[in-house]
């Protein structure tokens, strides 16, 4: 997660901004500085989720503009999500087993 803005003094009015990790595909924002100010940024909150490919991942920022008037970054975060675990087969026709009573008996009490 990370909060995106732009130089609004001068340059593109439209700031573009591509954001990668390391065996991933990179992903182009792009902010609008258009009505907005140095004091007055308008900041978007933006997400990139990606997979880590090992024990160290390089997250990359990298802008698209040629001027050093481009995209502005904010409040940079990398969260954790640990994987969900695969059902073993047995809990999954546990799992199955018990989603139909419930329907069944969901159906037998709205037909009395």
């Amino acid at each position: 997660m990370f909060f995106l803005a732009g130089n609004p003094t001068c340059g593109n009015a439209v700031k573009g901004l591509d954001v990668g990790a390391t065996g991933n595909p990179t992903s182009h924002y792009t902010f609008d500085v258009t009505g907005h100010s140095s004091s007055s940024m308008g900041w978007q909150r933006e997400t990139y989720l990606f997979v880590a490919t090992g024990a160290i991942t390089t997250l990359l920022f990298e802008s698209r503009e040629t001027s050093a008037r481009g995209p502005a970054l904010d409040n940079v975060a990398v969260t954790e999500v640990p994987p969900i675990p695969a059902l073993s087969p047995t809990l999954g026709a546990v799992l199955a087993l018990l989603t139909a009573v419930a329907v069944w008996l969901a159906l037998a009490r709205r037909a009395e």
